[in-house]
């Protein structure tokens, strides 16, 4: 679980299904942009964390990338 509070009453929380930490980053940084706390500049700067690299044979092969929807809890 990884979570972020924002100010103004918001917050986000973040738990990946598979129980893994390395899609957390990426998908609260991309919260974080749909919410307008941060700018497309800071999530550029913060690439390493938003779009990491998957690697294969220490080699990268991709990347990891937020791919879902914001819901009111």
């Amino acid at each position: 679980m990884c979570a972020a509070a924002i100010g103004r009453g918001l917050g986000v929380a973040v738990k990946v299904r598979d129980g893994s930490s390395r899609a957390s980053g990426p998908a609260v940084i991309q919260a974080l942009a749909w919410l307008g706390v941060l700018s497309e500049e800071q999530v550029s700067s913060l690439a390493a964390f938003a779009r990491p690299a998957v690697l294969g044979g220490g080699e990268p092969v991709g990347e990891l990338v937020a791919d879902f929807e914001l819901k009111r809890g």
